[in-house]
């Protein structure tokens, strides 16, 4: 329930909250370049 609490509220980002969200941002960086690497080899 906590995590439902601090997505409705936006304005109250914590440190756990920030690092959540940059984690989920460099996984996605990360499969995006591995995703062009596998087309570019093709």
């Amino acid at each position: 329930m906590g995590v439902i609490v601090n997505f409705l509220t936006p304005y109250k980002l914590t440190s756990a909250n920030l690092t959540g969200i940059a984690s989920a941002v460099i996984m996605v960086i990360i499969s995006t370049n591995i995703g062009l690497k596998r087309v570019s080899r093709i």
